[in-house]
């Protein structure tokens, strides 16, 4: 999960335990899971006893756009079309694939290419966030209040649960806005507006707590105060990073407070990367750029690198895989603990583009495809 710095302050206001454990549900209507259109017909996917039933889900944005279901050994096993009109797919989250609308509908791509419609989202979205098994999902709405100041409200829904509002906050310069839901929790980020700048793995926005879908209660982070958060493991030990533009460190912080700072190699890490703990919370793959595609100090068209390391606890890393690789897939670019997906963008330095299938000692099945990574079916 990335995220970023500073404690969230009080400027937070969460609503009632009644809203936020389910009172009367807001204007936003209940989700149907009813398909209703059929984009392809149906693939079957294997699923003999041993065999993993993951697969990754690539959106291709052409003249024929739609999303690719690959197995981790680059077999296609479907092509469902889709007219995307509001860019890639949001989220990939249990067996659905998550799409926005131009009408503010969110619907779901299934295994089979079957479509669902779960409902209208009000004014959003910034990011859909669903639950692991994508069952329920997280949104923001904004209202401008005709005025300078934004009030924006955490919704969540899922399948035959009505919409519902958890937390609300009004700033001048600041929303809400889910980040990621996961193992370890919910997270909600105070993201700053109008931000501008060169940030190949999403810019450094605002504060980020937990929040608890029961109680609506936001407890900030505050072990990532001045640390670039990476990701949270389950068991609560956060990875962030620290440093400027002169050195940069990965910052592990165990549940008991005690810190580990690790030093990182430049110029991979002149600007803030991302970092994502496997599954067992042992190993935190962290990942950087050279910033050569910076804009603003490189006026030449220059080619961005990428780098990818896995990092263990007790401070000591190493590359992982070919030159120019970074996370294919946020927090599931991990498929488990020994396996994971990295990705060469097209246009980026190292080599062919597509994704590499990895196990941890850097052995690696090449996909050759320049469709967008978007996640996991699971």
């Amino acid at each position: 999960m990335r995220a970023w710095p500073r404690g969230i302050g009080v400027a937070v206001l969460v609503l009632s335990v009644a809203a936020a454990c389910g009172g009367s549900p807001s204007s936003v209507a209940t989700t149907s899971t009813t398909p209703t259109a059929t984009v392809a017909t149906a693939s079957t996917t294997p699923t003999a006893q041993g065999q993993s039933r993951q697969l990754i889900v690539l959106a291709e944005l052409g003249d024929q756009p739609g999303i690719r279901l690959v197995t981790p050994g680059g077999q296609v096993v479907a092509n469902h079309p889709f007219a995307f009109d509001q860019g890639p797919p949001q989220a990939v989250a249990g067996d659905r694939v998550f799409v926005t609308t131009l009408d503010g509908h969110l619907k779901a791509i299934g295994r089979d290419g079957t479509v669902e419609d779960l409902g209208p989202l009000g004014r959003c979205c910034s990011r859909i966030v669903p639950s692991p098994d994508g069952k329920r999902w997280l949104w923001a709405t904004l209202d401008d209040n005709g005025g300078p100041e934004v009030t924006s409200q955490i919704h969540v829904a899922g399948i035959g649960l009505a919409d519902r509002v958890l937390e609300v906050y009004t700033g001048n310069s600041e929303l809400l806005r889910p980040y990621a839901w996961t193992a370890a929790g919910v997270f909600i980020e105070v993201a700053r507006t109008g931000i501008g700048g060169y940030f190949p793995f999403g810019a450094p926005v605002g504060p980020i707590h937990r929040l608890d879908l029961d109680t609506g209660k936001a407890t900030p982070l505050a072990a990532a105060d001045g640390c670039t958060l990476g990701d949270v493991a389950h068991d609560g030990t956060i990875a962030c990073f620290i440093g400027s533009d002169t050195a940069t460190s990965l910052r592990l912080v165990a549940p008991n407070g005690g810190t580990k700072n690790i030093g990182l190699p430049r110029p991979q890490f002149t600007i803030p990367g991302e970092a994502w703990f496997d599954p067992s919370g042992t190993i935190v793959m962290a990942a950087g750029a050279t910033g050569m595609g910076n804009g603003f100090l490189h006026p030449e068209p220059l080619t961005e690198e990428f780098t990818t390391y896995l990092v263990k606890l007790d401070g000591s890393l190493a590359q992982l895989g070919p030159a120019g690789l970074r996370p294919a897939l946020g927090a599931r670019s991990w498929l488990s603990s020994q396996q994971l997906v990295l990705w060469r963008p097209v246009g980026a330095a190292g080599g062919q583009p597509g994704l590499y299938v990895l196990d941890i000692d850097g052995h690696s099945n090449f996909i050759a495809d320049q469709g967008i990574p978007v996640g996991v079916l699971s």
